[in-house]
Order: structure tokens, then sequence, then C-alpha cells
């Protein structure tokens, strides 16, 4: 059998599911075929030493059990056996107790068997089978199938357990891809992991591999596999664990029917249970090589006590000292518990394993400094131990899409690798499948694993292939060369982050504008208000409350005739006329009360003197706190004198928030920035096409569009271009501040509402500029949402491509705007022109940078933290009026030409429909039409 007919196989056996329709539901198919295909694969197996196997157990059968055993499995062979007189062809020859004689065959089995098809709960299925009259034609569907070594070797029968889960998943809309890898994906781990080996042709090696989430053992089987092909004589020894029930019985079932001890395969929660966590002798296990595929964002809630408590009490010396992912992804867990099985390396250098794990995007990245993924990474990097990691096309999954990752990693790099992670973008390489399965619509070739595997050997920096793509513009194929493997030291993937704190600057006033904002303190309000039930001492304290409220109520307004509405500058001096007036009336504060009256009287301003506190020391105002991302090794203080001092002097860093971070953003290093063709190209294609419009439209309606050529000058930052000498380029956080959008749901929309611009009307409803809103909400469902001000600038917080995350448009709607969430709000603090500033935050360059911020894989996300380091080219005011008219009046021309061809293109269509009905009805008569430009009639 060969590798293009195994999925032939496994839908002639789906076909049998045709004799359950009726008493079997489709989800239940799978609890039949599975089960039946195992039953006969080893009777299969197990029909050529049948005889002998009978013989042995008629002659042995006064022995011990362990002894007997022992000589069954000699005789048959293979270590398993079955002392049943029955095969499927002779369980057909009774008909009326085919049930009894089945279970009967069943229990003929070495208990290892046993122990998997109970697994399967088959014995029910039997007995349901046999009471609708359905047990004789599909035993006797079975019994016609031949799965015998020599039709089906081992890896092919792995094929085939695989693509009947795979259908039987589909039929019961479970995740396949929970279950088993696409093969090639495998091949390619193997090939990654094992491909540097130098001891694997010796004679006779052993070597031990393990996955902790085996699925049907397909790892395993490929693993072992590689190994033989490069040494017939080498030793490869399975092991592997997994919860899942069905799965684990596919895998030990392919364990045993490869003559591989099946007690290495161990059911039960990796987690929970570790099948793998002490030898006999006390000793820890430890694997030559592991890998894994762990289901991508999976919760371990269920398991969250006992890793928990592993963590917090063996710390290192167990296998999660590194730390503790979010709850939703247990993906780094299985990496951690991995890791945990190393082997120490000598100092000869022998020893050591090598990881090979695949992942979705989250582990990359997910979890600021400080959290348990970042912690985890941290640990892993500051080891030396990560090697590689290599990005994977989408679509190689049966059950997801989404961008997946190998992660390579060892306790023993060779030597020109220490110190260094290699990063391998293999997202091209691969060939579309002639037919998708589930999500599965890319495959990778032999050729392309075997270039990835020399990639990877290579270990080059900027090492580059070819690709070809379609060309935006022209619309035809390109060739371009791209990087596809780069290097890295560890300390590339840390940085420091860093709070950066500024001092606090309030301004005093008695005023009755700030006067009455004391009645929405919270310290004010919990005078009148008792935590004792009702009733004669809640009363006393309610009324007690009320009376000290009434008190300070009129220490206010003391204050306020003492100070006749002086605005202070200094809180001391203020504090001084407050405590004059206390004493004067007699009126002593308590803390939570002094706290409230200076909260009600105080308002930011930046003019102010700095706010002190006891030591002398300036306080910090929570509302300008800010944090900065710093290089791992750069210096604190340069990174302040060059970065943050020149814009706010009175800044300073709170050490003791200091925290290390590591994340790996693997597509930003390979991002290709495509810049602008230059103008004149463009221009030159602008006329080209007005001239074939205007040629058209002559033709037709005698009508033409113009378009005006836009220069532009030069800039200093490499991807910006030049500037004129007189422009500044400042980091966007630098000229204002940001601010969240609101909540709010679809419901609150309604139409003719307050104009409300949600995050994804920046793609689809505004480019630059936000004149109007596609959404109103209700007056009553306002205070869900952010309020707006003419010339605040809006950025999408998410998206769907790095291309497009970061969307942005300036609102210039008239009057009362709001906007929702996941939109990022910019306001600008500095003279500016709201239109200058909607087309600089969204312009290429914005837009690229934009695209090095995001994060993410299937939803790209931005920060207010990462866009106030965009850098804005920033002219004096009055050219970025003139700027924007510019910009304005273009883009209308622009519109206008677009509007025109829109148009066009549609009476084109109208009228070539008209044609054709006019044309096939007689109505018009064409034996005379003369193609313009030629003198031959038309046939």
């Amino acid at each position: 059998m060969n590798a293009s007919t195994h999925q032939q196989l496994a839908n002639f056996i789906w076909k049998i599911c045709n004799l359950l329709r009726g008493p079997y539901k489709r989800n239940e198919y799978r609890k039949v075929i599975l089960p039946l295909t195992v039953l006969r694969r080893f009777d299969c197996v197990l029909a050529d030493t049948k005889e002998a196997v009978l013989d042995a157990h008629q002659q042995h059968a006064g022995q011990p059990d362990t002894v007997r055993e022992q000589l069954l499995e000699a005789a048959s062979g293979l270590p398993f056996y079955n002392t049943s007189k029955l095969d499927f062809d002779r369980l057909l020859d009774d008909p009326n107790l085919l049930a009894q004689n089945l279970n009967s065959y069943i229990g003929g089995f070495s208990e290892n068997v046993r122990e998997v098809i109970e697994r399967f709960g088959f014995a029910d299925h039997i007995a349901r089978m046999d009471e609708k009259n359905l047990l004789y034609e599909v035993v006797k569907a079975f019994a016609g199938v031949d799965l015998s070594v020599e039709r089906v070797d081992n890896m092919q029968m792995g094929y085939v357990f695989e693509e009947l889960i795979r259908i039987g998943a589909e039929q019961s809309n479970e995740e396949a891809g929970e279950h088993f890898t696409p093969r090639e994906v495998i091949r390619l781990m193997v090939s990654l992991l094992l491909s540097p080996e130098r001891d694997l042709g010796k004679s006779h090696v052993v070597k031990t591999i393990y996955d902790p989430a085996c699925g049907t053992g397909g790892m395993l089987s490929v693993a072992e596999e590689y190994l033989l092909e490069h040494n017939r004589e080498s030793r490869p020894i399975l092991y592997g664990q997994d919860y899942n029930d069905e799965a684990w019985a596919v895998c030990k079932s392919d364990i045993l029917l490869k003559g591989q001890d099946a007690d290495n395969i161990i059911r039960g929660d990796t987690f929970t249970s570790d099948g793998f966590q002490r030898h006999s002798d006390g000793k820890p296990w430890t694997f030559d090589y592991m890998l894994a595929n762990p289901p991508f964002g999976v919760e371990w809630k269920q398991q969250r006590q006992v890793i928990e408590r592993e963590h917090d009490t063996l710390g290192y010396d167990g296998r999660f000292g590194a730390g503790t992912p979010r709850i939703n992804d247990g993906s780094l867990l299985f990496l951690q518990h991995m890791l945990s099985k190393m082997q120490p390396v000598s100092e000869d250098g022998g020893g050591g394993s090598r990881v090979a794990i695949v992942f979705n995007g989250s582990p990359l990245f997910t979890g600021d400094a400080g959290s348990g993924e970042s912690d985890i990474r941290r640990w892993i990097i500051e080891n030396d131990w990560l090697e590689a990691i290599v990005a994977l096309p989408d679509q190689m999954f049966y059950n997801t899409g989404i961008a997946t990752y190998i992660w390579i990693l060892t306790n023993r790099k060779e030597q020109h690798r220490k110190g260094k992670v290699q990063l391998i973008d293999g997202r091209q390489f691969f060939v579309k499948m002639r037919k998708s399965l589930g999500n599965k619509r890319n495959e990778l070739s032999p050729a392309q694993i075997d270039d990835l595997t020399t990639i990877h050997g290579n270990f080059i920096d900027g090492e580059a292939r070819d690709f070809t793509d379609e060309d935006p513009v022209t619309h035809q194929s390109r060739t371009r060369s791209r990087a596809v493997s780069k290097i890295f030291d560890n300390n590339d993937f840390g940085y420091q982050k860093i709070t950066v704190e500024r001092p606090l600057r309030l301004n005093f006033a008695a005023t009755p504008e700030r006067i009455a904002r004391l009645e929405d303190e919270k310290a004010f309000i919990n005078l009148a208000t008792s935590k004792k039930r009702a009733g004669p001492q809640h009363d006393a304290e309610i009324a007690a409350g009320k009376k000290r409220q009434m008190l300070i109520r009129a220490l206010v307004e003391a204050v306020a005739d003492e100070t006749d509405g002086e605005v202070f500058s200094d809180r001391d001096a203020f504090l001084i006329a407050l405590d004059s007036t206390t004493r004067a009336t007699g009126v002593k504060l308590a803390a939570p009360e002094r706290k409230a009256i200076l909260s009600t009287l105080s308002e930011r301003d930046p003019n102010a003197a700095i706010c002190r506190d006891r030591n002398g020391d300036p306080e910090p105002d929570t509302e300008l706190r800010d944090t900065e991302t710093v290089r791992l090794f750069e210096d604190i203080r340069d990174y302040m004198t060059r970065e943050v001092l020149p814009h706010v002097p009175d800044a300073w860093v709170d050490h003791t928030k200091t925290k290390i971070g590591y994340a790996i953003p693997l597509n930003r290093h390979f991002f290709i920035y495509e810049p602008p063709r230059p103008l004149n190209e463009i221009e030159a294609d602008l006329q080209t096409f007005e001239d074939e419009i205007a040629r058209l439209l002559a033709e037709i309606t005698d009508t033409e569009g113009v378009v005006q050529s836009l220069r532009i000058k030069d800039s200093e930052v490499k991807w910006l271009g030049d500037v004129p000498e007189h422009w500044d380029v400042m980091q966007l956080g630098r000229l204002g501040s940001f601010f969240k959008g609101g909540g709010g749901t679809k419901e609150d929309e309604i139409e003719g509402g307050v104009p409300c611009i949600r995050y994804g009307d920046l793609y689809t409803q505004h480019q630059y500029l936000i004149e109007h809103s596609r959404a109103g909400i209700a007056d009553a469902s306002t205070d869900k949402y952010r309020p707006l001000k003419y010339g605040d600038i809006l950025f999408a917080g998410s998206g769907e491509t790095i291309e497009e995350i970061g969307k942005s448009a300036v609102n210039l709607i008239q009057g009362p705007a709001y906007c929702g969430g996941d939109v990022i709000g910019f306001r600008p603090s500095t003279d500016a022109d709201a239109t200058f500033f909607g087309y600089a935050t969204d312009s290429p360059s914005a837009t690229y940078q934009k695209a090095c911020m995001g994060r993410g894989v299937t939803v790209m996300h931005i920060y207010s933290s990462e866009l106030k380091h965009l850098l804005i080219p920033l002219p004096p005011i009055k050219e970025q009026q003139a700027i924007a008219a510019f910009l304005d009046h273009q883009t209308d021309r622009i519109d206008n030409l677009t509007s025109r061809v829109e148009a066009v293109i549609e009476r084109l269509q109208e009228y070539r429909t008209a044609l054709v009905a006019s044309a096939v009805t007689g109505q018009i008569d064409v034996r005379n039409f003369k193609p313009v430009g030629t003198g031959d009639s038309a046939a």
C-alpha cells in the first residue's frame, strides 16, 4: 500500500457506516469503526502464527501465568497473542452466537490488547448491534478488509487510524487536531530535532523518545522511522502519555503492532498524574528526544490546584518553577514539563536532550514583563535552551488555520549556537493540496522539509530564498528574494519595563464650583452611612454622620470666606490657610476628611509647585505615570536622558517597579516594508489610466478626468524619507495624551442617534478623516462610551493583518461624538492642525511603524504604550495647514475621479447586459457592424 491510498482505505472502512444508519447517529459511528479496525488489524497480524499459538496454549496450559504468557508471546513472535480458536472468518460461521463468540474472541487476547479494547467501551456496542440485527453484516464487512502487514505496513496503518479519527471527529463536530498532527509537520520536527545528531549512526545505538501529549502516536512513529532509516541497527524506545481514552487506545495498539513495549504508553493526565516521574530506583525519568503538539489554547483550570501546589512547594525542583501562564492556555506548561525531563549534560559534553514542540503564536509574546509567560520565556532563554523557532505556513492543521511555530530547544547547543537563537521564516514553504482536509489546505513537500532543515543547519544570518507572488499593482507574477533565517543574541529578546513618574502639581481654591464637588467624595459620603442593622444604633450613626457633614461644609465655606477665592499654586501654603481655619472653627479633621477636602478643592496645574511628601520627595502624579520599554542591557539613565528628559525634564524612574520581560516578535523581524512607488511612476500610471478612461468615455459619454501630481520632499529616518530642515520629527506621545474608548454593544445603536465611531468603522468607513458616523447611539447610552473632541485621533486597537493594525483617522465631526471599545484615542495638546494629524498618523511611514508595533497572529493588537513612540514629521502650524489644504484638494479630486470610474464601470455593465439582450432577440440589426479600428465586417 502506498502513501496515496491510505485515505482510500479509510474511506472504504467508513463506508461500512452505512450499515449502522438508523440505530446509530453519525456522531456514534466511530465508537464501532475504530475498535473493529483495531481488532481486524490484530486479527490479520496474528493470522500466520495462529496455529502455533493454539498449540503452545494447549501444550503449556499447566504452566504459571507469567511463564505461559512468555511462551505464548514467543509462539506469536509478537508482544501479544490470541488463544481463541476463532478469527473474523470463523466468527461468521455461527450468526446466532456471533455476539457471544465475538466477546469470547476478544477475551482470548493477551491482557495488553484486552485493555485497549476495553478503553473503547466496545462490549456495549456489540450488544447494541446484536439487538438491532446489525452485528453480522458489520463483522462480515470488516472480515473482507485485508489489514495484513503485507498489504498495510505499520506506518500506513498509522495513517489509516489517524484518517479514521479525523473523519470521525468531523462527524462528531470535535477537534481532530487534538488527536494528531499532519505527518509532514512531524517529519519536519523530527528532521530539525535529529539532523544535527552525530551519534545516530553508531551500531546498536539506543535512543529514548517521549511525547507527553502523544495522541495516536504519530510523532513517536515518525521519530522511530527516521532513526531506523538512518541506522537499521539503532534501537529507538518510545514513551508517551495521553488522557484521551480513544487516542491512547489507538497509540497503544500501534506500539503493540510494532513490537515495542506498550507499557511505555501511559493513560492519564500528564500534569496531574505524570506517568514518568521517577524510576523504581528513585531516579527521575529523562529522555534523549522529546516531541509534542499540545492542544492550542486549552484551559488548565481542572489541573490548577495540582500545578500551582507543585509550583509553590517544589519551585525549580518541580516541573513548573519558572511560572504558570494564564489559565486559558496551558501550552507553556507542557514545555516546562518536557524541559524538566532533559538529561543532564556531562563534563565531556555527552548526555543532554533535544526538544521539539508545536505552538501557536501566543507563547511567543503573550504576557507583559513579570507575567508567567514572560518569566517562562526568560527562564528558557537565560538558560540558553532555545535553539530555533520555525514559523510554519498557515492552514497546515486539520482543526485550525492559524499560524503555528516549531520551537527547538536543547541543553547542549553546538558551540557556534551558544548564546544565540535562530528564527526561520517558513511561512512561504508550502504547496496547495488538491483537496483540503478540514482547515488543512497547505502541506510541506519533502523538498521543502529538506530545505528548511538545511537552513536550520546552515545557521546563517540573512540567508535568503526566492519566492514568487503577485505584484499588487500589475497583478503579474514576480519573484523576489526574502530573508528566511535571522540570528539573534539571547539578550535581544529581553527588555526592561520601567515606570516613569512625574511630579504631582496642584493648585487649590475654595470656589463654589469646587466646593460642590465635596458631595461626590466617597469619604464624605461615607460619613452618613452605617454598617449596623436598621435600628436605634443605625439611626444614631446616620444622624451623627450628617451632623459631621454639616460641620465640614461649614468649614469649607469658612475657608472660602478667609481666602476669598484665591488660587494657591503651592499645597503647603494652602494647608497653612486650611489649618488656620480649622483652628479658628475648632473643627478637628480626621485623615480621610482632610484628604477629601484637599481632593475637592484641588485641580491639576502644570504651572503649580510640586507637591512633596514628608521627606521632601516629589509625590508622583498617577495620571501622568507612564511606562517605557528599554533594551535589556541599555543603561536606563542613558535612555531617560535621550528619550524622556528632553521632553519632560521633571520625570524620574521608580526603580522599585522595574520588571524584566522577554518576548519573541518573530513576525516583526521578518516583516518587509514596501514603500510607495516613486511619484513619477504613479503619475505616469495615472496619466495612462486617465488617457484610457478619456478614450473610453469619449466613445460613449465624451467625458474625462484630471489627476494632478503631488510633490514631496525628502527625511533622516530610513523608512521615513527626508524632511525639510525646519521640520521636527517627534514621538506622538510627546504631542498629547492617549485615552481608551468606551464599552457598549451593537444594541445601543439607533437610527439618527448621537455619532459613535467603532473600531471596525476605522477599517471600512473612514480614510484619514472622520466627517460623519455610520452608527448612532441613544442619548441614554452615551455614558457607556468615551466622549470625543474635534481633532481627536482614533486608532483601531485590533485588526486582522499586520498591515492593517492601528488604522487611524481624525475626528472632524462638529458637535457631540463618542467612540466605542477597542479604540485608542489621542488628543493633541500642542498647536496642531487636526486634518494634518489625520493624514500624518495614517501615512505609509506611520503604517509601517504601527505594523512593527502590532502583536498577535490571527488577530493583531496594538497598545498606547507602543503608539506613543510613533514618529511624526512635524512642520510649523502654518505649513501643517497648507499641507492639509493641499491634501484635501488632491484627495477630493482623486475621490471624484474614482467615483467617475466606478460610475463608468456600472454603466458599462448595464450597457453590456442591454446589448446582449437586444442582440440575441433580434431587436438590433448588427449585420453591417464594423469593429472600431478595423475595416473588416463582422462575420
